[in-house]
């Protein structure tokens, strides 16, 4: 249940914060930050206490456009994550499209001195708003993951036929100690040969791994999409539904709709936008199947 709400908006900033933060920039957690050109910091690396439960998951979610989206992925927040706060981040009309735009209004809020600050115990969960959770499996798996390694730093999705070995933060959760000794930037930033780190978040990933923190992905499962859209099921639940009880379905954790729902048309090609055409189609039967899982 969410018993928190805040509402942010992207600062439009004149200079490359993906480049560099500066220095006297000050986390929410009291890290200063390093600038990121050549680092991922300047902490040491961390080895964290026994996690203990329970546990406040801290959502939050960059909403990009579609607000009917947006509205299921908090009804679902709010059903099946437990304990549960919500700080949602609006991205400017001039910067829909944009993927520097999402991982930036991530860094803004992590780093944000005025933000609530997180506690270790906690947890962190970015979470893109085309994301629906449809189980308790998700709290449960989650939760399970943190407490088998004292030493995991972040857990979520995996894709490892596109992404490599970052965590995607389309589901990203991140423990809270974790969270508050980090000082790297979730925009889109890589070096030459750093191919596997790709993409919003894969830098902070790529620090967190560089700082001794485990990364451990859940990868999606490929053959069996849940309607037609990107799911991730639970330890063992492929199995159960499709080698022995082929009657039996087998809720997964979440659900992605993907698919560049988002992207302003303006700024697409030809080809581009018939997919998107697509895409917008394919939102209509994902509401209504994540509408129907909520309603029961």
């Amino acid at each position: 249940m969410i018993t928190v709400y805040h509402h942010y908006s992207l600062k439009e900033t004149g200079h490359d914060d993906a480049a560099c933060m500066g220095g006297d920039t000050v986390h929410g957690g009291g890290v200063a930050l390093a600038c990121l050109n050549d680092v991922c910091g300047d902490a040491e690396g961390v080895v964290c206490a026994e996690w203990s439960l329970p546990v406040i998951a801290h959502f939050v979610i960059c909403s990009l456009g579609s607000a009917d989206l947006l509205e299921l992925a908090i009804a679902s927040v709010h059903k099946f994550a437990g304990d549960a706060t919500l700080d949602h981040i609006t991205i400017p009309d001039s910067e829909l499209g944009n993927p520097n735009a999402h991982g930036r209004a991530l860094t803004q809020w992590a780093y944000d001195p005025q933000r609530e600050p997180i506690p270790d115990e906690d947890v962190v969960v970015i979470m893109d708003p085309d994301v629906a959770i449809l189980s308790p499996k998700w709290r449960a798996q989650m939760e399970r993951a943190f407490n088998l390694d004292a030493n995991l730093g972040i857990w979520g999705a995996g894709c490892m036929e596109d992404f490599g070995l970052r965590i995607h933060p389309s589901m990203m959760v991140i423990r809270g100690k974790t969270f508050n000794t980090m000082s790297a930037t979730f925009r889109p930033f890589s070096r030459p040969g750093d191919t596997e780190w790709l993409d919003t978040g894969g830098w902070y990933c790529k620090c967190a791994r560089d700082k001794g923190w485990n990364l451990q992905r859940v990868e999606r499962a490929l053959p069996y999409d849940w309607h037609g859209f990107s799911a991730w099921y639970w330890e063992h639940a492929i199995y159960l539904q499709h080698a022995w009880d082929h009657e039996r379905e087998v809720m997964p954790m979440w659900v992605h709709l993907g698919g560049g729902t988002w992207s302003d048309p303006t700024r697409l090609n030809l080809w581009q936008r018939l997919r998107r055409r697509q895409a917008i189609a394919k939102r209509r039967k994902f509401v209504e199947a994540v509408k129907k899982v909520l309603a029961s």
